[in-house]
């Protein structure tokens, strides 16, 4: 199994409403999701080599309780152990006229140390996290975006991925490998990220540091799940929108302030991802708000949005994903600059076939 694309920030939560539920909305817009859990603390263990790897420790009954607690996002390094490869800008060049003065840096005893795989410094991160049965029911995944060397993930003594670094917002499956109950999880991570013959990939985002160095969370999605979310905008002119839209969105016009506004075409296209062992039909609900630093809830900043191409409704047949795809105009929308930093959500609502919000989720954007 392997980590698999994960749009950024598009978490699941119970309704619409839910994500509107405060007048006064935190910073960014960035609503907490009740199906997010955080790994913050985790129990380290830094080995020297392969060699000093302890026998067994991806099991459940490993005694790690003598480890070390660090925090996450972070690095080993900044955590206090080992130091990074990069301690000197001009390294390259450091270690030619060094090695002509037959000189040796803490760095060059890290490079000349670091030979093969075999005798790569790894951390080993154990942390455990306990899940309710209702929770159980939910597709369940162990996001990452930031883990420095290649890795392995182990979820109650099972093998569950060998990766390379990862350095955007990916997503692991664990769901069937816990249960509800005490469930623990181990990430061992070697300092480097090398390729299937052993060579280290040169990658200068870490400069030399190693680890879990961006959040590391589970996230609990729906069972019919709405993700890998596509948006496309094209300025659409007024000579294409109907004379009925343009009559509906010219009072908005009247009153908006002198910000550049337009017509946009937003085309959307995204993953219907079916986890159950049964054929679930459903439906997709779109809406569009202006993005607001406070929101009256009985005043929603919603955007008029006209001629929807198709309703997005659809089966998804047993444990299989299918994509699905509409467009519509949004009318008299802001465009961003940087003078005027209009920004939008888009709202999903899928419903099961009775009408009934399985889950909403929302993508924040802009026009420009």
């Amino acid at each position: 199994m392997e980590f698999t694309y994960s749009n950024d920030g598009f978490l699941p939560y119970e309704s619409f409403d839910y994500i509107f539920n405060e007048r006064k909305m935190p910073e960014f817009g960035k609503v907490a999701s009740p199906y997010v859990k955080p790994l913050n603390t985790w129990r380290f263990y830094l080995a020297n080599g392969q060699s000093e790897v302890p026998f067994g420790v991806m099991n459940n009954s490993f005694d790690d309780s003598e480890w070390a607690l660090v925090n996450c996002p972070s690095t080993w390094q900044t955590e206090g152990f080992g130091l990074p490869q990069n301690l000197i800008y001009d390294y390259p060049i450091r270690l030619a006229e060094n090695a002509e003065r037959k000189e040796e840096t803490i760095s060059d005893k890290y490079v000349m140390k670091s030979v093969g795989s075999d005798d790569d410094e790894i951390g080993i991160y154990r942390t455990t996290v306990v899940f309710t049965s209702s929770e159980i029911e939910r597709a369940l995944y162990l996001e990452a975006s930031g883990i420095c060397g290649s890795f392995k993930v182990f979820i109650n003594d099972k093998l569950l991925c060998n990766s390379h670094a990862v350095f955007t917002r990916k997503r692991l499956l664990i769901s069937g490998l816990v249960k509800a109950g005490v469930n623990q999880i181990t990430i061992i991570v070697d300092r480097y990220d090398r390729d299937d013959s052993g060579h280290i990939i040169l990658d200068m985002m870490n400069y030399g540091f190693s680890g879990i160095f961006r959040p590391i969370m589970i996230v609990e999605d729906s069972l019919l799940e709405l993700s890998n979310l596509h948006l496309k905008l094209e300025y659409v002119p007024s000579a294409y929108i109907s004379e009925v839209a343009k009559m509906d969105a010219l009072a908005v016009r009247e009153t908006v302030s002198r910000v550049p506004h337009g017509d946009f075409m937003i085309k959307v296209d995204f993953a219907m991802r079916n986890h159950t062992n049964y054929m679930i039909p459903y439906s997709v609900r779109i809406s569009l708000l202006e993005a607001r630093a406070e929101y009256d809830p009985y005043k929603l900043p919603f955007v008029n949005i006209k001629g929807q191409s198709k309703p997005v409704v659809g089966v998804v047949d047993a444990l299989k994903e299918t994509r699905a795809s509409t467009d519509f105009i949004a009318l008299n929308v802001a465009q961003w600059s940087d003078c005027t930093p209009v920004q939008y959500d888009i709202i999903f609502e899928v419903m099961d076939s009775e009408g009934k919000v399985i889950c909403a989720k929302k993508k924040r954007f802009e026009d420009n």
